[in-house]
């Protein structure tokens, strides 16, 4: 475990390239977000497609501005993150392992791709990097399987995001745009 930690985890963040959106980016990504949980909330069928500068614009109004960058090239989401593990979450089951390691910054690079078909969340890493490290094809799996059921976990104990999860009937990554049907 401590050769794990050691290898994959930082102990000081990783600078992120700076976000520079235009005002219209920004504008028109909050509006399409806006759109999608209008409709929701009103139980209608909607669409929108967002580029990378929107996404990062939506990004960039939660709690994880800071630490995620967002770049969406044909089928593929590619990101760059350095994240303090605290910001994952607390895990009650796994504590005494989270205390010693919950000033460590999960920090990297990853291609993947994604989708949301009607609930279930489908992820695959073709490249993922921890601290200047790349994973191999077996761990990228273990990853990716692992970040998928760490967001149904989060989704599970929030009733409001579970709510949104099982209104989006499709969303995926196609042509360089993040497309999101709710129904």
């Amino acid at each position: 475990m401590r050769e794990a930690v050691e290898q994959h985890l930082a102990t000081v963040p990783s600078p992120l390239p700076p976000v520079s959106l235009s005002e219209t980016d920004a504008d028109e990504g909050l509006r399409k977000i806006n759109l999608l949980r209008t409709a929701i909330a009103e139980n209608r069928s909607e669409s929108a497609t967002f580029s990378s500068a929107e996404l990062q614009a939506v990004i960039g109004n939660t709690s994880w501005k800071e630490w995620i960058r967002v770049d969406l090239n044909s089928d593929f989401i590619d990101l760059r993150f350095s994240l303090p593990l605290t910001a994952l979450g607390e895990w009650e089951a796994a504590s005494r392992i989270v205390d010693m390691i919950k000033d460590r910054f999960l920090t990297g690079s990853a291609r993947c791709q994604m989708s949301i078909k009607d609930g279930e969340i489908k992820l695959s890493f073709s490249e993922l990097t921890l601290k200047d490290r790349k994973l191999e094809d077996m761990p990228r799996g273990h990853a990716a399987e692992y970040v998928a059921g760490a967001i149904m976990a989060l989704v599970q104990e929030d009733a409001s995001t579970l709510r949104v999860l099982n209104k989006l009937h499709e969303v995926a990554v196609i042509d360089g745009k993040l497309q999101v049907r709710v129904k």
